[in-house]
């Protein structure tokens, strides 16, 4: 059965184009579109919030600098979207607290039948302290997923 609607799920990070470039190989194979989205989470606090040496922790994000994020993240989308081309159907930033639950809901919206994700291979401490966004896709997941492992 060849995909016909691919959601690819962009970290804005140095592997982003990497899982961009394996999502234009697949699709371009089977005829399918690309759908890019990139979920912003806020940081989860790490302790109660205090004060330690007169500063408020954990610091939180002024206004400015959350719109700044979203503003970047909706640069390099427009990037990827530009450089893959006309097989890009749209991208789209999405504010959100649960990554798993928006992909998997931006996949159902789009009729999508694979989610493609970056994976880097994290086990032991490193998956508990930074957890696996690919690894949490697989959980109830509405169509395929296929995770890219990143060198």
């Amino acid at each position: 059965m060849p995909y016909h609607t691919i959601i690819v799920a962009v970290d804005n990070d140095d592997t982003s184009l990497e899982v961009c470039n394996r999502a234009l190989d697949l699709a371009n194979s089977c005829s399918a579109r690309l759908h890019l989205i990139h979920v912003v989470e806020p940081l989860p606090p790490i302790a109660a919030p205090g004060v330690i040496g007169g500063a408020p922790f954990p610091p939180t994000p002024t206004d400015e600098e959350h719109q700044q994020s979203i503003d970047e993240a909706n640069q390099q989308l427009s990037h990827h979207a530009s450089t893959l081309g006309e097989i890009v159907s749209g991208y789209e930033v999405i504010e959100s607290p649960n990554t798993r639950n928006t992909i998997h809901e931006s996949a159902e919206a789009a009729g999508a039948d694979l989610i493609i994700a970056g994976s880097h291979g994290r086990h032991g401490l490193s998956l508990f302290f930074s957890g696996s966004t690919a690894n949490e896709l697989l959980k109830d997941a509405p169509c395929d997923v296929l995770a890219v492992r990143i060198k």
